[in-house]
């Protein structure tokens, strides 16, 4: 004979609270993101890699605070007109 037992669900318990799981902010993401992008330690160019941010979701001043969170070092290059480029150094 089955037992049935009343359980109470709370309206304020999502998924990630049950599993421990949490799901990264914009600003995690965007960082995760441009930290991968930029691990080669090669210079990028900044306007390529904001369009290619924005194609994904990230804008402008969340790319500029990721970049500002992870350390990426900043130049502009010597031509005319000049470029801003951004690099990853690799910390060992």
């Amino acid at each position: 004979m089955p037992v049935f037992r009343f359980v109470e669900i709370a309206d304020d318990v999502d998924r990630g609270d049950v599993l421990g799981a949490r799901t990264p902010t914009k600003k995690e993401s965007a960082e995760a993101w441009l930290a991968g992008t930029l691990s080669d330690g090669d210079w990028h160019d900044v306007a390529a890699l904001k369009d290619a941010g924005q194609t994904i979701g990230y804008s402008e001043s969340t790319l500029d605070r990721a970049a500002r969170e992870i350390g990426v070092e900043k130049k502009k290059t010597d031509t005319y007109p000049s470029r801003s480029q951004w690099r990853l150094i690799a910390h060992s």
